[in-house]
C-alpha cells in the first residue's frame, strides 16, 4: 500500500478467559485502503472486513475510532450506523488519538511543552522497548 494513501487500521480488542486467569488482549487485524472516506462508505467497509474474516457484528460489544465527525459523530457518523446494526457496540472514543493531537500541537503553542513532549516521548519509547526483556515493568501493571 502506498505511504500516501488513506488507510485505517483495523483490531480487534477481546477478552480471552483461561482456567486462571482474564486478560484483555488487543489484536492487530490488517490495514484498509479507505476509498470512501464518508461515514456511509467506511461503515459499508468495516461490516465487509468483519464478513470476510468471519467475524459476526453481533459479537461485537464495543467500537472505537478517532473522535473526528465522521467516525465518533453521534447521528451521522460511523458510531451510529454500527448502533443501528448492533444495540450492543457501545462507542468508546480512542484517547491515543487526542493525545497524539496534543502532542502534535502543543509545541506551537507553549515553548516549554516541546521540552516536556520530548521527555514523554523518549519515555515511551523506551519502557515498550524494557518491557519485551524485562518484566520488572509488566508485572505491576498486571497486579494493579
Amino acid at each position: 500500500m502506498p505511504v500516501r494513501s488513506k488507510q485505517m487500521t483495523f483490531l480487534a480488542r477481546y477478552v480471552r478467559i483461561g482456567k486462571q486467569e482474564v486478560r484483555v488482549e488487543e489484536l492487530f487485524i490488517d490495514f484498509i485502503k479507505t476509498k470512501n472516506k464518508t461515514a456511509e462508505g467506511i461503515s459499508d467497509m468495516i461490516v465487509s472486513k468483519l464478513k470476510a474474516d468471519g467475524l459476526d457484528i453481533m459479537n461485537c460489544k464495543g467500537q472505537a475510532y478517532d473522535n473526528t465527525a465522521t467516525m465518533a459523530g453521534c447521528h451521522t457518523g460511523v458510531q451510529p450506523r454500527m448502533k443501528d446494526i448492533n444495540p450492543n457496540a457501545e462507542f468508546v472514543p480512542y484517547s491515543n488519538y487526542s493525545l497524539n493531537l496534543v502532542s502534535v500541537h502543543a509545541p506551537s503553542v507553549e515553548v516549554n511543552s516541546v521540552t516536556f513532549f520530548l521527555y514523554s516521548r523518549t519515555l515511551l519509547l523506551f519502557f515498550p522497548l524494557r518491557q519485551r526483556t524485562d518484566g520488572k515493568f509488566l508485572n505491576p501493571q498486571v497486579n494493579v
